[in-house]
């Protein structure tokens, strides 16, 4: 009898699952958005805050010692991530990318291209919009270029989907080529309506400037993108032409290179052309120990990343050396004469010896 009472629990439990089948939500206090029909993007509802989600997302593909800089860094003699005890074990993900060993599975690698290309996207659904200005329209076609250039670089194809697209509907794919043609017309098309900034606070945005330096590293690798052995002449002249554009705005190789990397930003500060605002403090300091304080940085290090030796010397000087004076090629870095600064004064650059 026990058992024959809970078949019909069970059967009456049924019953209750399916009459709820036919259950309609009402909207209330909950935001509900219309399903849009093919053919019929309305266009963002806020063109200059998009714009600026559109930079900030920029900032943050490029923020972080992950994705992008891991991809361009530790793949090659630069940057080395060594475990130390238990720290940047991280189940093998550097010791992978610097062996050459990835594969499609590799979270970094997947980052990086779903960042650049939800950016395509995102700048794309500006540009499709009837109320941006000129100005809007053509900083978006910069950032979408940008976005462009890491995935052309990186990956050698493109996939571009428009803003009627769902994700039911397989995007196009751009071969290298194409991709590249795409972003140079985006930036021809940008270049007229882009201001005119010259060295400042102001190069955190697109200008003509920032366009012409895209335009120009595009041109310098345009041979490898379409698949020849060498560069074009007409091709080299180009990059002469828009270097020479960034010229005429104001800006200029400067003396100094580790004041090139200070936090705050000015007039004199002639050779950054577009930047994002964040802190060098991922880049700065990730070769000292978490507890090694100096004035310039009081919240420490990350324990440790570093170089090839092969690759330290091959900068000018005297490899066991880094002391100011010691004719050392400078953007290898120094390391302070004992005593300097009352032991908080750690160098910049390669660290060498006993800090």
């Amino acid at each position: 009898m026990k058992n024959k009472f809970t078949i019909l629990l069970l059967f009456a439990g049924f019953g209750l699952i399916y009459s709820c089948t036919d259950l309609e939500l009402e909207p209330t206090d909950s935001v509900f958005r219309e399903p849009v029909e093919s053919g019929e993007f309305p266009g963002v509802a806020d063109v200059a805050a998009s714009l600026t989600n559109a930079y900030n997302s920029i900032q943050s593909h490029l923020q972080t010692q992950e994705s992008l800089y891991a991809l361009q860094e530790a793949t090659s003699d630069e940057l080395l991530i060594p475990t130390r005890g238990t720290d940047w074990g991280d189940n093998g993900v550097w010791r992978t990318l610097h062996q050459h060993t990835w594969n499609s599975s590799h979270h970094f690698i997947l980052n990086t291209w779903n960042n650049f290309n939800s950016s395509i996207f995102g700048a794309t659904e500006i540009i499709e919009t009837s109320s941006a200005s000129p100005q809007q329209v053509a900083e978006a076609k910069f950032i979408r270029a940008f976005s462009m250039f890491w995935i052309i670089d990186l990956f050698g194809q493109v996939p571009f989907r428009g803003v009627n697209e769902g994700p039911d509907v397989n995007p196009t794919v751009l071969s290298r080529a194409e991709a590249f043609e795409f972003a140079m017309k985006d930036l021809e098309e940008a270049l007229p309506n882009l201001p005119a900034t010259g060295p400042g606070a102001e190069t955190n945005r697109a200008s003509k400037a920032a366009a012409h330096l895209l335009m120009a590293k595009l041109y310098l690798n345009k041979h490898v993108y379409l698949g020849n052995e060498t560069a074009a002449p007409e091709d080299m002249n180009q990059v002469i032409a828009h270097v020479d554009a960034i010229s005429e705005d104001g800006f200029a190789l400067q003396s100094g290179f580790f004041e090139i990397f200070e936090p705050s930003v000015d007039v004199s500060d002639t050779e950054i052309i577009f930047r994002t605002n964040y802190g060098a403090d991922t880049r700065m300091w990730s070769t000292l120990h978490y507890n090694q304080r100096t004035t310039d940085n009081t919240g420490g290090g990350w324990n440790g990343f570093t170089t090839l030796a092969e690759f330290y010397e091959l900068f000018e000087g005297d490899a066991d050396n880094n002391h100011p004076g010691a004719n050392q090629e400078e953007r290898r870095g120094f390391v302070p004469l004992g005593g300097e600064g009352n032991g908080e004064n750690i160098g910049y650059g390669f660290l060498y010896g006993q800090q």
